[in-house]
């Protein structure tokens, strides 16, 4: 198999999981709601503590490769903002409404 094929094939195998890990994520959510009263705010502290070792290996995997530009302070806050605004707050509205709808309409709106 050509590095090329290899390449394709995880690329394939990754946007699979990914589309699994999005879908089950939905049932997981769901499952944590019937099994204890707990609020979207606690689940996704959840969901972003459990994440964190794989962005640190992620980052740490990637911090000797290539070269690299500096970023400006005023970028970090505005990459700040945007991970605030965007990240949180679409996960945070998509955990609220999971409360109101059942897993398999959710796993169908993508």
């Amino acid at each position: 198999m050509s590095p090329t094929q290899r390449t394709r094939l995880y690329g394939m195998l990754f946007a699979l999981l990914a589309a699994f890990g999005f879908s089950f994520k939905a049932i997981l959510v769901k499952l944590a709601y019937a099994w204890h009263p707990v609020d979207a705010v606690t689940l996704l502290a959840l969901r972003m503590l459990f994440a964190l070792p794989f962005f640190v290996a992620i980052a740490w995997h990637a911090r000797g490769s290539g070269e690299r530009t500096p970023v400006a302070a005023t970028d970090w806050l505005r990459l700040t903002w945007l991970g605030l605004t965007g990240y949180y707050l679409a996960s945070i509205l998509d955990f609220w409404g999971l409360g109101y709808i059942n897993a398999g309409l959710a796993a169908c709106r993508t």
